[in-house]
């Protein structure tokens, strides 16, 4: 099977176009369902560095809004890889992908890095989940 990276333009066109009924949609990976529902893009050249830390808040506020279960981080950005090219800098890692719908404001970056840990679901036990450490 072909990479989706390697397919031409024309045949991406045909697929973007074709409606995916909704029984296909919930078989899909979680990482592509959160793409396609949240209308993030690759738009080529004018792609801009999002920062992973601000695409997982978001696909956790994505997945409680849709009572899916959230993928944990490393399985999430494992297959958000297969979409979007990563870069990895000094200042962390980031996705290349259309800025649209995130809030790169520093003032917002600032509260989601100060959040509390959120606490989840799990085999009907509250757990709660670690923070990270931002050194």
């Amino acid at each position: 099977m072909k990479s989706i990276k390697t397919l031409p333009l024309e045949k991406l066109m045909e697929i973007a176009k074709t409606p995916i009924k909704e029984d296909e949609f919930k078989r899909l990976p979680p990482a592509k369902r959160f793409v396609i529902s949240s209308d993030i893009q690759d738009i080529g050249d004018k792609n801009y560095p999002i920062p992973a830390f601000l695409i997982y808040d978001r696909y956790e506020r994505w997945c409680d809004l849709y009572k899916v279960r959230c993928l944990d981080k490393k399985a999430f950005f494992k297959e958000l890889a297969l979409y979007f090219n990563k870069k990895t800098t000094s200042a962390g890692v980031h996705y290349m992908m259309s800025p649209d719908g995130f809030d790169l404001s520093p003032a917002h970056a600032e509260y989601i890095k100060n959040q509390k840990p959120k606490k989840r679901i799990s085999n009907g036990k509250k757990t709660k989940i670690k923070k990270e450490h931002s050194d």
